[in-house]
C-alpha cells in the first residue's frame, strides 16, 4: 500500500463548492482524472510506435508461434520469451503477477519468516568458512536460536523447512532481497514492456489494454421477422 501524501491544490475548494463533495471524493476524482490522462497519452504513444489507428489493432500483430509439438506449456514459454506485442505482454503480466503473489515454496516461507539469529548457530550447522560471504544482517546476538525458530516456523505455517535449507538460504540472499521465480518473470516482462513502449506497465493500464483488445463483438444471430 502506498503511503504517498496527496497534495490538495486550489481546485479542491472550488470543486467541493460546485459539486458538494468531500475532500476524499475530490482526491478520488483527481486520481481518476490523472489516470484517464495517462491512459490517453500511453495509447497515443503505442499507436505512434506501431503505426496503428487504435490500440485494439494490436491484435493484428500476434507473435508467430512455431510448431513446437503438442504441449501447451511450450507455446506459453515461447510467447513469454519472444513476444514484443504490448497487448500480449500485458496479458502475460497480469497472469504472472497473480502467480507471483500466490507462489509458495520453502524459500518463500524462509524469506518471510526467518529472523536474524546468533552467528554461533551458523558456525554450528553451517561451514564457518562461508561467514565472510554471508550478510551480517542475518546475525543478531541474544536472538532466538536457529533450531528453535525453525521448529516454530514449521508449527506456525504447517511446513517442513530444515536448518540446512535456512543455512543455504542465508548464504544465497541478503535479508529482504529474495524474489520468487514468478516475481523474476514479472520483472522481465515489465522491463520488456518499458523497452517497447517507453513507459512502465501499471495494473490499470494493463487492464485497459486487454479490455480494448478483447472488446465484445455484437451478437449477429439472425432474428426472424
Amino acid at each position: 500500500m502506498s503511503n504517498r501524501t496527496i497534495k490538495i491544490g486550489s481546485n479542491c475548494e472550488r470543486h467541493i463548492g460546485k459539486y458538494g463533495t468531500s475532500v476524499e471524493d475530490y482526491v478520488e476524482f483527481s486520481k481518476r482524472t490523472a489516470r484517464k490522462v495517462t491512459i490517453s497519452k500511453n495509447d497515443t504513444d503505442i499507436c505512434t510506435k506501431f503505426r496503428i489507428y487504435t490500440i485494439s489493432h494490436l491484435t493484428n500483430f500476434p507473435t508467430e508461434l512455431p510448431d513446437l509439438g503438442i504441449y501447451e506449456q511450450e507455446y506459453a514459454d515461447y510467447l513469454f520469451k519472444n513476444t514484443k506485442n504490448p497487448y500480449e505482454i500485458a496479458k502475460l503480466w497480469i497472469q504472472v503477477k497473480g502467480d507471483s503473489e500466490g507462489f509458495v515454496s520453502n524459500e518463500t516461507i524462509i524469506a518471510e519468516h526467518l529472523p536474524a539469529f546468533p552467528k554461533e548457530d551458523f558456525e554450528r550447522w553451517g561451514d564457518k568458512n562461508w561467514l565472510t560471504d554471508v550478510s551480517k544482517s542475518w546475525f543478531k546476538k541474544d536472538s532466538i536460536n536457529l533450531d528453535v525458530k525453525v521448529e516454530e516456523i514449521n508449527t506456525q505455517v504447517g511446513c517442513s523447512i530444515t536448518i540446512d535449507e535456512c543455512i543455504e538460504f542465508v548464504k544465497k540472499y541478503r535479508p529482504n532481497t529474495y524474489k520468487n521465480p514468478m516475481q523474476l518473470k514479472k520483472e522481465e516482462l515489465e522491463a520488456r514492456f518499458k523497452e517497447i513502449t517507453g513507459f512502465n506497465i501499471k495494473d490499470y493500464y494493463a487492464e485497459h489494454l486487454i479490455k480494448s483488445c478483447e472488446f465484445s463483438i455484437l451478437d449477429t444471430t439472425e432474428v426472424p421477422f
